[in-house]
């Protein structure tokens, strides 16, 4: 809303632009993702589903493209983006397995958005105002994507509590592992569209503050964990919840009551590691201020005992009982 109240003056409906370019590259991600499941499977509905929802984003690109040089100039091609396509890295989805390159399908077009050109050309064209529109919605759909992947990630970890643990059947078990298959697809369709997102950002030139914030999204951070369900259970002493879980905690809380609990349930187990590393410590200042005590303890012994031998003439239980009171006083001062 803050872009759209904004003055445009000649690009007036460029944000709702670049707004209706963005749902079409989350679509193109989504088709990417279950074409190549439908290739997986080889079911015939399933093929002609694809088909259709590729007809559908074909038109709904071609509309992008012509309006594209309401927004870029007369002089706009499409070869301006087919430049900058070879800038996006080619093992940028590797680490999700669902999304597969799709070279020759629509699911492969660029849609023309000013972060798939070059920033210096929109400079030279005068159309730095695009940059800025598209970054601030880049960030609104990042903002959106981490909020859905956790809350994919707590649904996740309740359904490992509630359905997969306790199934005590066949039905039961494949149906809680279906849940978590759907679950999965929403995972990964959100994180490819938050690793598309990041990459996009960096490539409009984004700040050092933006790139601390949204940082770069890694498998290891979309695991599950099960210590809301089990917080005494072994195993988790160690865990951490990854980057985006403390981004904004107060605001997660008050809309998810399941995110409030889990929230809660690792506030305690990080609570309860801080006061035994606490502990610890003073545990280790204890033993080290008992040690010194107990070496002082024994040099004091022995320096009795030589004081003792000497008036009784005894020289080798003299000898000893100094050399004993030596070693004792060098441990005392290390």
């Amino acid at each position: 809303m803050n872009l759209i109240n904004r003055p445009q003056d000649r690009l007036r409906g460029s944000a709702t632009w670049l707004a209706k370019a963005l749902k079409v590259e989350e679509a193109q991600i989504m088709l990417a993702i279950d074409a190549c499941q439908a290739n997986t499977s080889g079911m015939e509905n399933q093929q002609l589903s694809i088909a259709r929802r590729r007809d559908q984003l074909q038109s709904q690109l071609d509309g992008l493209v012509v309006s594209a040089a309401r927004f870029l100039g007369k002089d706009w091609e499409d070869e301006m983006l087919t430049e900058t396509a070879l800038d996006i890295p080619q093992d940028y989805e590797i680490e999700n397995p669902f999304v597969l390159p799709t070279q020759g399908n629509v699911e492969s077009i660029l849609p023309p958005l000013p972060s798939y050109i070059r920033v210096d050309q929109l400079q030279e064209l005068g159309l730095e105002i695009l940059v800025d529109q598209e970054l601030s919605l880049r960030q609104g759909q990042a903002n959106d994507c981490l909020h859905e992947i956790r809350l994919a990630l707590a649904d996740k970890s309740m359904i490992f509590q509630q359905d997969v643990r306790h199934a005590r059947n066949y039905n039961l078990m494949t149906r809680a592992w279906g849940r978590i298959a759907s679950m999965d697809l929403t995972l990964n369709w959100h994180a490819s569209l938050y690793r598309r997102c990041h990459w996009q950002m960096a490539a409009l030139g984004t700040d050092a503050d933006i790139v601390i914030w949204y940082q770069e999204l890694h498998a290891l951070d979309l695991s599950v964990t099960t210590a809301i369900s089990n917080p005494n259970a072994r195993g988790h002493r160690d865990d951490r919840l990854a980057w985006f879980w403390t981004m904004d905690v107060p605001h997660y809380t008050d809309r998810n009551d399941w995110m409030s609990e889990f929230y809660r349930v690792h506030w305690f187990r990080l609570k309860a590691l801080l006061d035994q590393w606490e502990e610890e410590v003073e545990l280790l200042q204890c033993e080290a201020n008992w040690t010194q005590k107990y070496f002082q303890h024994r040099v004091n012994f022995w320096k009795d005992q030589q004081d003792e031998a000497v008036q009784l003439k005894n020289t080798g239980m003299a000898c000893y009982a100094a050399q004993q009171c030596q070693i004792y006083h060098q441990l005392y001062l290390m």
